[in-house]
């Protein structure tokens, strides 16, 4: 892995499988992203149905930006989300709550965004319609949807759902 060399941009450190579309890490901390973009879940800034060559996720930005210093992805069925060095959680993808936007504009997210609620974050995963974060601290948080009680808040209900990242009740 990542050895320094010139193939090294080009070598992959993670990984991650969605249901239709694929995430990789470079060994310079870039996402690539291929397979079903329909919901946005590419991150390159377009809702496209199939991309069989990568494509580099981008920032929400003023100007163009590649996002970067990744040290980890996870991908749900239409959304994705990346975890910066830095401990930021980033998302992008179909935005049905499972990305932990509270009032989203549209129905996806085409580029990656900050979650601003969520710090200190050391690990992520992401389920069908719902994420996870785990803290520094030692804590989970779980948003998105609650068919069967995933969300790890003691419910279950097949219309429950919350786009704001709450602990896990153990």
């Amino acid at each position: 892995f990542c050895l320094g060399s010139a193939q090294a941009q080009n070598m992959t450190k993670k990984f991650a499988a969605g249901a239709r579309h694929n995430l990789l890490v470079t060994c310079e901390g870039k996402v690539l992203a291929y397979g079903s973009g329909e919901g946005g879940q590419l991150g390159n800034g377009a809702l496209v149905p199939d991309v069989p060559g990568f494509v580099v996720v981008q920032e929400e930005a003023a100007v163009a930006k590649d996002l970067d210093d990744v040290v980890a992805v996870a991908a749900g069925e239409q959304h994705s989300l990346a975890l910066k060095r830095d401990g930021t959680v980033w998302y992008w993808g179909y935005e049905n709550d499972q990305l932990g936007n509270p009032r989203p504009t549209t129905n996806a997210s085409a580029k990656a965004h900050v979650m601003t609620m969520l710090a200190d974050v050391v690990g992520i995963a992401a389920g069908s319609r719902h994420s996870l974060a785990l803290t520094q601290d030692g804590k989970v948080y779980a948003w998105g949807f609650n068919f069967s009680g995933q969300l790890g808040q003691g419910t279950t209900s097949p219309s429950e759902y919350t786009a704001i990242p709450k602990q896990i009740v153990t």
